[in-house]
Protein backbone atom coordinates (compact mmCIF):
# COMPACT_ATOMS: atom_id res chain seq x y z
CA UNK A 1 0.00 0.00 0.00
CA UNK A 2 0.82 3.31 -0.44
CA UNK A 3 -0.11 6.66 1.80
CA UNK A 4 0.93 9.63 -0.69
CA UNK A 5 2.01 13.11 0.78
CA UNK A 6 -0.19 14.99 2.43
CA UNK A 7 -2.83 11.93 4.01
CA UNK A 8 -2.84 10.64 7.45
CA UNK A 9 -3.91 7.19 8.68
CA UNK A 10 -4.84 7.04 12.20
CA UNK A 11 -5.28 4.04 14.01
CA UNK A 12 -8.38 3.66 16.53
CA UNK A 13 -8.55 4.80 19.94
CA UNK A 14 -8.68 1.99 22.57
CA UNK A 15 -11.21 1.58 25.02
CA UNK A 16 -12.16 2.57 28.25
CA UNK A 17 -11.28 0.05 31.19
CA UNK A 18 -14.25 -1.24 33.00
CA UNK A 19 -15.08 -0.20 36.67
CA UNK A 20 -14.19 -1.87 39.41
CA UNK A 21 -16.78 -1.43 42.63
CA UNK A 22 -14.48 -3.83 44.50
CA UNK A 23 -11.52 -4.56 43.10
CA UNK A 24 -9.30 -3.28 40.50
CA UNK A 25 -10.32 -1.39 37.19
CA UNK A 26 -9.97 -2.36 33.86
CA UNK A 27 -6.89 -1.63 32.26
CA UNK A 28 -7.84 1.11 28.89
CA UNK A 29 -7.71 -0.09 25.91
CA UNK A 30 -4.57 0.24 23.95
CA UNK A 31 -5.02 2.15 21.01
CA UNK A 32 -5.42 0.56 17.37
CA UNK A 33 -1.82 0.46 14.94
CA UNK A 34 -1.93 2.53 12.35
CA UNK A 35 -0.81 0.23 9.67
CA UNK A 36 -1.30 -3.67 9.84
CA UNK A 37 1.57 -5.22 7.40
CA UNK A 38 1.00 -9.37 6.97
CA UNK A 39 3.73 -11.91 5.52
CA UNK A 40 5.32 -9.91 3.13
CA UNK A 41 3.96 -6.98 2.67
CA UNK A 42 4.54 -3.24 1.42
CA UNK A 43 3.89 -0.03 2.28
CA UNK A 44 5.22 2.77 0.93
CA UNK A 45 4.26 6.23 3.36
CA UNK A 46 5.07 9.49 2.15
CA UNK A 47 2.14 11.42 4.27
CA UNK A 48 1.39 10.20 7.83
CA UNK A 49 0.97 7.47 9.98
CA UNK A 50 0.04 7.34 13.47
CA UNK A 51 -1.03 4.35 16.15
CA UNK A 52 -3.94 4.95 17.98
CA UNK A 53 -4.09 6.60 21.76
CA UNK A 54 -4.63 4.39 24.93
CA UNK A 55 -8.11 5.77 26.57
CA UNK A 56 -8.05 6.05 30.05
CA UNK A 57 -8.62 2.98 32.51
CA UNK A 58 -11.63 2.08 34.45
CA UNK A 59 -12.63 3.55 38.27
CA UNK A 60 -11.88 1.26 41.14
CA UNK A 61 -8.70 0.17 43.28
CA UNK A 62 -6.05 0.47 40.48
CA UNK A 63 -6.88 1.25 37.09
CA UNK A 64 -3.63 1.75 34.55
CA UNK A 65 -4.12 3.84 31.15
CA UNK A 66 -4.27 1.98 27.99
CA UNK A 67 -0.92 2.02 25.69
CA UNK A 68 -0.60 3.73 22.40
CA UNK A 69 -1.26 1.72 19.11
CA UNK A 70 2.22 1.02 16.68
CA UNK A 71 2.69 3.53 14.01
CA UNK A 72 3.62 0.14 11.94
CA UNK A 73 2.86 -2.91 13.07
CA UNK A 74 4.43 -6.08 10.85
CA UNK A 75 3.76 -9.55 11.70
CA UNK A 76 5.82 -12.16 11.95
CA UNK A 77 6.95 -12.91 8.01
CA UNK A 78 8.28 -9.97 7.40
CA UNK A 79 7.59 -7.08 5.08
CA UNK A 80 8.92 -3.62 3.75
CA UNK A 81 8.63 0.12 4.92
CA UNK A 82 10.02 2.62 2.74
CA UNK A 83 9.30 6.22 4.68
CA UNK A 84 9.71 9.81 3.39
CA UNK A 85 6.81 10.86 5.70
CA UNK A 86 6.73 10.77 9.52
CA UNK A 87 5.38 7.38 11.29
CA UNK A 88 4.78 7.65 15.25
CA UNK A 89 3.16 5.54 17.86
CA UNK A 90 0.05 6.57 19.85
CA UNK A 91 0.02 8.20 23.16
CA UNK A 92 -0.50 6.33 26.28
CA UNK A 93 -4.04 6.52 28.03
CA UNK A 94 -4.54 8.49 31.12
CA UNK A 95 -4.60 5.97 34.50
CA UNK A 96 -8.31 5.77 35.82
CA UNK A 97 -6.98 6.01 39.29
CA UNK A 98 -5.02 8.01 41.20
CA UNK A 99 -2.79 4.72 41.86
CA UNK A 100 -2.95 3.71 38.53
CA UNK A 101 -0.06 4.17 35.76
CA UNK A 102 -0.18 6.21 32.93
CA UNK A 103 -0.28 4.05 29.61
CA UNK A 104 3.04 3.99 27.19
CA UNK A 105 3.05 5.22 24.11
CA UNK A 106 3.07 3.24 21.23
CA UNK A 107 6.26 1.92 19.32
CA UNK A 108 6.91 3.40 15.72
CA UNK A 109 7.41 0.60 13.82
CA UNK A 110 6.94 -2.66 15.90
CA UNK A 111 7.65 -6.41 13.88
CA UNK A 112 10.36 -8.87 12.67
CA UNK A 113 11.97 -9.51 9.49
CA UNK A 114 11.57 -5.90 8.41
CA UNK A 115 13.26 -4.04 5.51
CA UNK A 116 13.25 -0.60 6.86
CA UNK A 117 13.97 2.41 4.27
CA UNK A 118 13.76 6.02 5.83
CA UNK A 119 14.43 9.54 5.17
CA UNK A 120 11.59 10.65 6.92
CA UNK A 121 10.51 10.56 10.42
CA UNK A 122 10.04 7.87 12.88
CA UNK A 123 9.08 8.53 16.53
CA UNK A 124 7.84 6.32 19.24
CA UNK A 125 4.82 7.51 21.20
CA UNK A 126 4.73 9.55 23.74
CA UNK A 127 3.68 8.16 27.50
CA UNK A 128 1.01 9.74 29.02
CA UNK A 129 3.47 12.02 31.38
CA UNK A 130 3.98 13.99 28.12
CA UNK A 131 7.88 13.55 28.41
CA UNK A 132 8.61 9.81 28.26
CA UNK A 133 8.75 8.30 24.80
CA UNK A 134 9.04 4.46 23.62
CA UNK A 135 10.80 3.02 20.79
CA UNK A 136 10.61 4.18 17.55
CA UNK A 137 11.89 1.05 16.15
CA UNK A 138 11.80 -2.69 17.77
CA UNK A 139 13.32 -5.69 15.89
CA UNK A 140 11.72 -8.18 17.42
CA UNK A 141 13.57 -11.65 16.11
CA UNK A 142 14.59 -12.58 12.62
CA UNK A 143 16.35 -11.29 10.18
CA UNK A 144 16.09 -7.03 10.05
CA UNK A 145 17.55 -3.72 8.78
CA UNK A 146 16.86 0.09 9.43
CA UNK A 147 18.17 1.93 6.65
CA UNK A 148 19.13 5.80 6.88
CA UNK A 149 19.03 8.42 4.46
CA UNK A 150 19.50 11.63 4.20
CA UNK A 151 16.62 13.80 5.89
CA UNK A 152 16.14 11.34 8.58
CA UNK A 153 15.10 12.05 11.57
CA UNK A 154 14.44 9.41 14.49
CA UNK A 155 12.99 10.16 17.98
CA UNK A 156 13.09 6.93 20.54
CA UNK A 157 15.03 4.38 20.18
CA UNK A 158 15.58 2.13 17.96
CA UNK A 159 16.21 -1.57 19.48
CA UNK A 160 17.54 -4.91 17.40
CA UNK A 161 16.15 -7.75 19.60
CA UNK A 162 17.81 -11.49 19.27
CA UNK A 163 17.89 -11.82 14.95
CA UNK A 164 20.47 -10.50 12.81
CA UNK A 165 20.29 -6.64 12.35
CA UNK A 166 21.97 -4.32 10.28
CA UNK A 167 22.29 -0.55 10.25
CA UNK A 168 22.96 0.86 7.14
CA UNK A 169 23.79 4.60 6.63
CA UNK A 170 22.93 5.18 2.53
CA UNK A 171 20.64 6.41 -0.50
CA UNK A 172 22.03 9.25 -2.97
CA UNK A 173 22.43 12.75 -0.87
CA UNK A 174 25.10 13.16 1.58
CA UNK A 175 24.45 13.47 5.26
CA UNK A 176 26.06 12.17 8.80
CA UNK A 177 25.41 10.28 11.64
CA UNK A 178 26.47 10.14 15.45
CA UNK A 179 28.63 6.94 16.59
CA UNK A 180 27.98 8.19 20.16
CA UNK A 181 24.16 6.77 19.69
CA UNK A 182 25.45 3.52 18.88
CA UNK A 183 25.43 1.16 22.36
CA UNK A 184 23.56 -0.60 24.82
CA UNK A 185 22.70 1.90 26.07
CA UNK A 186 21.98 4.24 23.52
CA UNK A 187 19.63 5.47 20.91
CA UNK A 188 20.96 2.60 18.82
CA UNK A 189 20.65 -0.56 20.31
CA UNK A 190 21.81 -4.29 19.47
CA UNK A 191 23.04 -4.19 16.39
CA UNK A 192 25.46 -6.55 14.85
CA UNK A 193 26.71 -5.13 11.36
CA UNK A 194 26.91 -1.89 9.94
CA UNK A 195 27.04 -0.73 6.31
CA UNK A 196 27.95 2.05 3.63
CA UNK A 197 25.65 1.88 1.13
CA UNK A 198 24.95 4.00 -2.01
CA UNK A 199 26.61 6.48 -3.88
CA UNK A 200 26.38 9.31 -1.02
CA UNK A 201 28.92 10.69 1.53
CA UNK A 202 27.88 10.86 5.03
CA UNK A 203 29.97 11.52 8.16
CA UNK A 204 30.60 9.68 10.96
CA UNK A 205 30.97 11.64 14.09
CA UNK A 206 32.05 11.30 17.56
CA UNK A 207 33.29 7.88 19.07
CA UNK A 208 31.23 4.65 20.27
CA UNK A 209 32.58 2.09 22.93
CA UNK A 210 30.66 -0.70 21.05
CA UNK A 211 32.18 -3.10 18.97
CA UNK A 212 30.83 -1.73 15.46
CA UNK A 213 31.98 -4.11 12.13
CA UNK A 214 31.78 -2.00 9.73
CA UNK A 215 31.52 -2.83 5.86
CA UNK A 216 31.39 -0.15 3.33
CA UNK A 217 30.10 -1.39 -0.23
CA UNK A 218 28.99 1.84 -1.37
CA UNK A 219 29.95 5.64 -1.93
CA UNK A 220 31.76 7.81 0.85
CA UNK A 221 32.35 6.79 4.75
CA UNK A 222 34.20 9.83 6.17
CA UNK A 223 35.71 9.23 9.29
CA UNK A 224 37.85 12.25 11.75
CA UNK A 225 39.47 9.60 14.41
CA UNK A 226 39.67 5.59 14.62
CA UNK A 227 36.73 5.62 17.32
CA UNK A 228 34.28 6.31 14.80
CA UNK A 229 35.00 3.09 13.82
CA UNK A 230 34.22 1.19 17.09
CA UNK A 231 35.79 -0.27 20.48
CA UNK A 232 38.70 -2.99 19.76
CA UNK A 233 37.59 -5.77 17.55
CA UNK A 234 35.26 -3.90 15.91
CA UNK A 235 36.31 -5.01 11.72
CA UNK A 236 36.58 -2.69 9.05
CA UNK A 237 35.47 -4.32 5.84
CA UNK A 238 36.18 -2.23 2.46
CA UNK A 239 34.06 -4.26 -0.67
CA UNK A 240 33.58 -1.60 -3.08
CA UNK A 241 33.71 1.90 -1.65
CA UNK A 242 35.82 4.46 -0.01
CA UNK A 243 36.75 5.78 4.02
CA UNK A 244 37.62 8.71 3.83
CA UNK A 245 39.83 10.38 6.60
CA UNK A 246 38.76 13.66 7.58
CA UNK A 247 41.10 14.18 10.22
CA UNK A 248 44.76 12.64 11.06
CA UNK A 249 44.75 9.82 12.73
CA UNK A 250 46.60 6.06 13.20
CA UNK A 251 44.21 2.95 12.89
CA UNK A 252 43.98 0.92 16.66
CA UNK A 253 45.68 -2.20 15.65
CA UNK A 254 42.70 -4.09 17.70
CA UNK A 255 40.51 -3.32 14.37
CA UNK A 256 40.86 -6.09 11.94
CA UNK A 257 41.04 -4.72 8.29
CA UNK A 258 39.42 -6.74 5.46
CA UNK A 259 39.29 -6.08 1.70
CA UNK A 260 36.80 -8.16 0.30
CA UNK A 261 36.50 -9.15 -3.31
CA UNK A 262 34.66 -5.73 -4.51
CA UNK A 263 37.98 -4.19 -2.98
CA UNK A 264 38.47 -0.97 -1.82
CA UNK A 265 39.49 2.99 -1.09
CA UNK A 266 41.36 4.57 1.54
CA UNK A 267 41.37 7.90 0.64
CA UNK A 268 43.89 9.72 3.16
CA UNK A 269 43.09 13.28 1.71
CA UNK A 270 46.58 15.37 3.48
CA UNK A 271 46.56 13.53 6.30
CA UNK A 272 49.56 10.68 7.50
CA UNK A 273 48.05 7.85 8.77
CA UNK A 274 49.60 4.31 9.97
CA UNK A 275 48.12 0.73 9.89
CA UNK A 276 49.96 -1.22 12.00
CA UNK A 277 47.84 -4.71 11.73
CA UNK A 278 47.85 -7.08 8.54
CA UNK A 279 45.22 -6.40 6.15
CA UNK A 280 43.67 -9.74 4.77
CA UNK A 281 41.49 -10.66 1.76
CA UNK A 282 40.79 -10.77 -1.54
CA UNK A 283 40.15 -7.62 -3.05
CA UNK A 284 42.31 -4.53 -4.77
CA UNK A 285 43.08 -1.59 -2.22
CA UNK A 286 43.80 1.84 -3.93
CA UNK A 287 45.53 4.55 -1.60
CA UNK A 288 44.13 8.53 -2.92
CA UNK A 289 44.98 11.23 -0.84
CA UNK A 290 48.16 13.39 -0.73
CA UNK A 291 48.66 11.73 2.64
CA UNK A 292 51.38 9.03 3.79
CA UNK A 293 50.27 5.59 4.39
CA UNK A 294 52.70 4.12 6.68
CA UNK A 295 51.69 0.13 6.77
CA UNK A 296 53.89 -1.95 8.99
CA UNK A 297 51.80 -5.40 9.53
CA UNK A 298 52.15 -8.00 7.48
CA UNK A 299 49.49 -8.08 4.55
CA UNK A 300 48.12 -11.13 3.20
CA UNK A 301 45.37 -10.30 0.86
CA UNK A 302 45.85 -11.30 -2.25
CA UNK A 303 44.71 -8.24 -4.79
CA UNK A 304 46.56 -5.50 -6.03
CA UNK A 305 47.71 -2.22 -4.55
CA UNK A 306 47.10 1.37 -6.49
CA UNK A 307 49.01 3.99 -5.29
CA UNK A 308 46.83 6.28 -7.04
CA UNK A 309 48.02 9.54 -5.01
CA UNK A 310 50.43 10.40 -2.26
CA UNK A 311 52.80 7.74 -0.70
CA UNK A 312 52.86 4.17 0.80
CA UNK A 313 56.02 3.43 3.37
CA UNK A 314 55.93 -0.26 3.68
CA UNK A 315 58.22 -1.67 6.66
CA UNK A 316 56.17 -4.76 6.80
CA UNK A 317 54.85 -7.08 4.15
CA UNK A 318 52.12 -6.72 1.31
CA UNK A 319 51.32 -9.99 -0.16
CA UNK A 320 49.86 -8.81 -3.49
CA UNK A 321 51.14 -6.95 -6.56
CA UNK A 322 51.85 -2.40 -6.26
CA UNK A 323 51.41 -0.07 -9.37
CA UNK A 324 52.87 3.21 -8.33
CA UNK A 325 51.21 6.12 -10.14
CA UNK A 326 52.51 9.32 -11.75
CA UNK A 327 53.87 11.54 -9.40
CA UNK A 328 53.56 9.17 -5.97
CA UNK A 329 56.21 7.72 -4.20
CA UNK A 330 56.55 3.85 -2.48
CA UNK A 331 59.04 3.34 -0.24
CA UNK A 332 60.08 1.01 2.65
CA UNK A 333 62.36 -1.74 4.22
CA UNK A 334 59.80 -4.34 3.91
CA UNK A 335 58.84 -6.07 0.52
CA UNK A 336 56.01 -6.23 -1.44
CA UNK A 337 54.37 -8.39 -4.69
CA UNK A 338 55.32 -7.46 -8.12
CA UNK A 339 55.54 -3.80 -8.75
CA UNK A 340 54.93 -1.66 -11.63
CA UNK A 341 56.21 2.33 -11.89
CA UNK A 342 54.83 4.39 -13.81
CA UNK A 343 56.47 7.01 -15.28
CA UNK A 344 56.89 10.69 -12.98
CA UNK A 345 56.75 7.79 -9.65
CA UNK A 346 59.71 6.64 -7.29
CA UNK A 347 60.42 3.66 -5.39
CA UNK A 348 62.87 4.38 -2.63
CA UNK A 349 64.81 1.68 -0.56
CA UNK A 350 64.39 2.44 3.13
CA UNK A 351 61.87 4.32 5.66
CA UNK A 352 61.04 7.48 7.00
CA UNK A 353 60.20 6.19 9.86
CA UNK A 354 63.48 4.48 10.86
CA UNK A 355 66.98 6.02 11.03
CA UNK A 356 68.63 6.62 8.09
CA UNK A 357 71.94 5.39 9.20
CA UNK A 358 70.92 1.95 9.19
CA UNK A 359 71.61 -0.59 6.44
CA UNK A 360 67.98 -0.67 4.41
CA UNK A 361 66.86 -3.55 2.12
CA UNK A 362 63.78 -3.79 0.21
CA UNK A 363 62.49 -6.50 -1.12
CA UNK A 364 60.50 -7.25 -4.73
CA UNK A 365 58.64 -10.53 -4.62
CA UNK A 366 57.92 -10.79 -8.36
CA UNK A 367 59.19 -8.53 -11.37
CA UNK A 368 59.87 -4.94 -11.15
CA UNK A 369 58.73 -3.16 -14.41
CA UNK A 370 60.36 0.46 -13.84
CA UNK A 371 59.39 3.64 -16.27
CA UNK A 372 60.15 6.12 -12.94
CA UNK A 373 62.55 6.42 -10.46
CA UNK A 374 64.28 3.70 -8.29
CA UNK A 375 66.83 5.76 -5.32
CA UNK A 376 68.29 3.10 -3.71
CA UNK A 377 69.04 4.89 -0.39
CA UNK A 378 67.00 8.32 1.23
CA UNK A 379 70.33 9.83 1.94
CA UNK A 380 73.84 10.28 0.13
CA UNK A 381 75.83 9.48 3.32
CA UNK A 382 74.09 5.79 3.19
CA UNK A 383 75.90 3.34 1.63
CA UNK A 384 74.94 -0.67 1.90
CA UNK A 385 71.10 -0.50 1.17
CA UNK A 386 69.75 -3.19 -1.44
CA UNK A 387 66.84 -3.47 -3.79
CA UNK A 388 66.49 -7.35 -4.03
CA UNK A 389 64.27 -8.40 -6.84
CA UNK A 390 62.76 -12.10 -7.00
CA UNK A 391 61.96 -11.80 -10.62
CA UNK A 392 62.61 -10.27 -13.72
CA UNK A 393 63.66 -6.77 -14.00
CA UNK A 394 62.05 -4.40 -16.76
CA UNK A 395 63.55 -0.86 -16.85
CA UNK A 396 64.93 0.03 -20.71
CA UNK A 397 66.80 3.21 -19.78
CA UNK A 398 65.23 3.67 -16.37
CA UNK A 399 68.34 1.28 -14.42
CA UNK A 400 68.39 2.02 -10.69
CA UNK A 401 71.60 3.84 -9.63
CA UNK A 402 73.60 2.16 -7.92
CA UNK A 403 76.07 5.13 -7.90
CA UNK A 404 73.77 5.99 -4.72
CA UNK A 405 75.92 3.60 -2.37
CA UNK A 406 73.35 0.58 -2.73
CA UNK A 407 72.81 -2.47 -4.82
CA UNK A 408 70.63 -3.88 -6.68
CA UNK A 409 70.06 -7.82 -6.92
Amino acid sequence: MTNASGATILGGKGGTGGGGSQGDGGVGGKGGNGVLIGSGGTVVNDGTILGGTGNRGGGGGKSDGGAGGDGVHITTGGGTLSNSGTISGGSGGNAGTATGDAGAGGVGVYGSDMTIINSGTLEGGLNQDGTTRSQAVMFVSGTNSLELQAGYQVLGDVVAGSGDDTLILGGDKNSTFDAANIGDTAQYQGFDHFSKTGNSTWLLQNTTDAVTPWTIYEGILQVAQDGSLGAAGSTLTFDGGTLQMVGGFNFDSAHPIVIDTAGGTLDTQGFDTTIAQGITGSGDFTKLGSGALTLTGDSTFSGETTLAEGSIDVTGSLAGAVTARSGTALSGTGSVGSTTLDEGSTLTVGSKTEDDSALATFTINGALDNSGTVNLSRSQQQAGNQLQINGDYKGGSKQPDESQHGACR
